[in-house]
């Protein structure tokens, strides 16, 4: 039944309109040529939307053919709710009808949508391209095009524009922008999961539209997000502006410094939106490099600091480090790059400086770098090897004195715990003021609201939760905290219903951490269990604990195996029956003789025995120290592989990996000793060729810190055996210095452990005797709940 846009009802009547007749099959095929590139899909319009309203059998077209003298409406199937959604549209002029045609989007749900927004509870919205108005149903909202005269005749084609990264509608006509014409989409809609759907509604017996969706670029889409939200500038002038401005710092650091302000704030402007567009900021980074490697960059900063007396230097100054921090985010390209164009020397310099009273010319300025250096800073502890570089230079003696720098403001000092957190390896001992902690349950508590209690500075509830985590390793902080009502924020946290999944990981995390400290102290027992005795809280981690994702269910489960055991004073006595379960299989399947296995690493790490050890999730080994997941839900069997695994200088300096495989090449690993191995004895899931300038593509082997991304199908395939799902994974000791960190081949955005960044969660060795074979891991899974889940 077809929608209806207000006008009323009048006599239907039902005429046969031929498809050839209604407008020409050479226009719309020169349409299609001209506009369409063949990665383009049609629309696909859903068929109930109007029985007045045919489509074509590849789905692209639709054709009004009953005269109803009232307006139809026809929906896509493609329903968005983020992302930007381009389509190509063509609708000829002479079939719109003069009285409505109109193009938009609209949803399937209506109510409950707040009226000022648009003007009313309906739910359809877009341009008429009759009158030039924005229409909201029947209603006109305002002039559209706001800058063309009202007689204007919309050509033939055209596009549109679903921009659900900043909320608008938006249509473009011969390269044209023609500015907003719906706005707040994403705080009405996409915000609360409601899907939009083009939308046409046409009076016009005959009328006839083509649309295709535009599977283009990621390059013309950013052209497209600039050229409407920065009109001044297309993606070409960026790059010309940064070699024009990289020009201008090394020639005229002085004569320039106004010009060099202006459009390094345009192209900060800028970056901030391309993130918004996936792979888009990578590109981005490749470009700002390009010029001489970050050289010119790097210098013109320093010179900033080391003139930050004169005004104009200043300014500057807090310019670079904002742009620099900006970029430093989520990669580990642009703060290498800068790395080794000196930017931890300045970050060290600024620092002492920082710490020297008498350095201090003007604090609120320098309050200001403060907090983009410490901003820079924590994205540099988030490389590996920089996290190393910064241990080594021991910058920790500048990031532990918070009483000097809350002279300048306390969110600094929290920028540096945020730091420091990441840097140091062993944070049992690292205790806190209690003033700092104090801030942190003020910061989680505001976040909770959505609001800051530092001025100027913003934290993200994913920086403050992961912060935590660290502060809470040292029992004395998170026994302060306990007291201090941290509980009850956490529980706000986790059953808030728009907390996100990396959110509530880090809030489990916590909440892990916190049950292992109220197990060993009645005391606390007696104060915190009515709090963990809330029903509220106990199926919220019931629900989580039937989630596989990103290790979800075992943190779940065994944050609930740690609540009974406080609420009955023991753990349950049920026994584990992982362990009885592997050790057939080892038998059955695996045939490992008894000489193999070293009983000092066998241990079972299933949800049962994890919890009753009162393990942590994540450890760190090595020297350097490096951070790897503990295997909880495997069974783990030492082995005697190598004799180098009883040298105990290994087992000091090794770092822990783990490397997911198939059942059927454990044997073949096993009796070579090695996991690096001719071509013959590994499957290609396994290795792939690195090319690199002057050298021998090689075999490489891919292991990982993380069991969550070392145990995925693509590495750890699956093994049918008694009616489970059978994955197995080698444990490793691997020599430091051997490997390179690489980003994950799988290809995701998101974070497939929320400890590991996704650029450096992959490693690769080539290199036989230096991944030493600890031990085998298995994990057994119930087909029947993987099929269910």
């Amino acid at each position: 039944m077809g929608c209806n846009l207000g006008v009323p009802q009048q006599t239907v009547h039902k005429i046969s309109v031929p498809i050839q007749k209604t407008q020409s099959q050479s226009s719309i095929r020169k349409f299609v040529d001209e506009n369409i590139s063949a990665a383009s899909i049609p629309a696909f319009w859903d068929e109930r939307s109007s029985k007045n309203i045919t489509v074509t059998k590849d789905g692209s077209s639709v054709t009004k053919v009953t005269d109803t003298n009232t307006m139809d409406i026809i929906r896509s199937t493609d329903g968005q709710i983020s992302g930007i959604h381009v389509y190509s549209v063509n609708w000829s002029v002479r079939l719109r009808g003069q009285d409505s045609a109109v193009m938009g989007i609209s949803c399937k749900v209506s109510g409950n949508l707040p009226r000022e927004v648009f003007g009313g509870f309906e739910v359809v919205m877009g341009w008429d391209l009759i009158s030039n108005k924005s229409i909201f149903n029947n209603a006109i909202m305002s002039k559209y095009p706001l800058e063309i005269d009202s007689n204007y005749k919309v050509p033939d084609n055209f596009v549109m524009i679903l921009d659900l990264y900043n909320g608008v509608l938006l249509f473009k006509v011969e390269n044209r922008h023609l500015g907003v014409c719906c706005r707040d989409l994403d705080t009405a809609f996409g915000n609360r999961g409601i899907k939009l759907y083009p939308t046409i509604a046409m009076k016009s017996i005959g009328s006839q539209v083509t649309m295709f969706k535009m599977n283009t670029s990621w390059m013309n889409i950013l052209n497209d997000v600039i050229s409407y939200m920065v009109p001044i500038l297309s993606f070409s002038d960026l790059s010309r502006k940064w070699t024009k401005v990289n020009i201008m710092m090394k020639t005229g650091r002085t004569k320039y410094a106004d010009s060099i302000q202006l459009m390094i704030l345009q192209l900060e402007s800028c970056c901030r939106l391309i993130k918004r567009v996936k792979g888009a900021h990578a590109v981005f980074l490749n470009m700002l490099l390009k010029f001489d490697g970050g050289e010119t960059l790097m210098a013109y900063f320093k010179y900033t600091w080391d003139n930050f007396h004169m005004e104009k230097s200043k300014a500057n100054c807090i310019v670079m480090s904002s742009f620099i921090q900006n970029n430093c985010e989520n990669n580990s390209m642009f703060p290498s790059a800068i790395a080794r164009q000196g930017c931890l020397d300045l970050i060290h310099n600024v620092l002492e400086k920082g710490n020297n009273e008498r350095a201090v010319e003007d604090i609120e300025a320098k309050k200001s770098v403060f907090t983009f250096i410490l901003r820079i800073l924590y994205n540099f502890s988030k490389v590996s090897k920089l996290a190393d570089e910064i241990r080594d230079r021991d910058l920790r003696v500048y990031l532990e004195d918070y009483p000097d720098f809350q002279r300048y403001d306390l969110g600094v000092s929290f920028l540096k715990v945020m730091a420091l957190g990441r840097i140091l390896p062993d944070k049992k001992f690292w205790k806190i003021e209690e003033s700092i902690l104090d801030l942190l349950l003020e910061q989680i508590k505001s976040t909770i609201k959505s609001k800051t209690i530092f001025e100027g500075i913003v934290f993200y509830l994913q920086e403050i939760l992961e912060c935590l985590s660290y502060t809470l390793e040292c029992i004395e902080n998170c026994i302060y905290m306990i007291h201090n009502g941290l509980i009850d924020f956490l529980l706000e946290i986790l059953c808030h219903k728009l907390t996100g999944e990396i959110n509530v990981k880090f809030t489990i995390t916590c909440l892990n951490t916190i049950l292992s400290v109220i197990i060993t102290d009645k005391s606390l027992q007696e104060s915190e269990k009515g709090k963990l005795q809330q029903g509220k809280i106990r199926e919220k981690l019931q629900d989580l604990s039937k989630n596989e994702i990103n290790g979800l269910a075992e943190s779940a489960e065994i944050c609930l195996i740690k609540i009974w055991s406080i609420d009955s004073y023991q753990f349950a006595s049920e026994a584990c029956l992982l362990e009885n379960d592997c050790k057939k299989f080892i038998d059955d399947v695996l045939l490992i003789s008894g000489e193999h296995i070293n009983k000092e690493f066998t241990e079972c790490h299933c949800r049962f025995c994890h919890s009753t050890r009162n393990f942590k999730e994540y450890c760190y080994q090595g020297i350097p120290p490096r951070a790897y997941s503990v295997p909880i839900g495997w069974y783990l069997l030492g082995l005697k592989t190598h004799s180098r695994i009883l040298n105990e200088d290994i087992l000091k300096k090794y770092h822990r990996a783990y490397h997911g495989t198939r059942v059927g090449n454990i044997s073949k690993i096993l009796r070579q000793g090695d996991i690096v191995s001719s071509p013959s004895n590994l499957d290609n899931s396994k290795k792939r060729s690195f090319d690199r300038s002057g050298e021998t593509a090689k075999e490489r082997v891919f292991i990982s810190p993380s069991l969550r991304y070392a145990g995925l199908d693509a590495f750890a395939e699956s093994y049918v055996w008694n009616n489970k799902i059978v994955k197995v994974a080698f444990d490793l000791l691997v020599c430091p210095g051997t490997y390179e960190l690489g980003k994950e081949v799988v290809g995701s955005n998101s974070p497939f452990d929320s400890k590991f960044s996704n650029d450096e969660i992959e490693w690769s060795i080539n290199l036989k005797g230096m991944a030493v074979i600890r031990g085998l891991l298995i994990k057994l899974i119930d087909k029947q709940e993987t099929l269910e889940n």
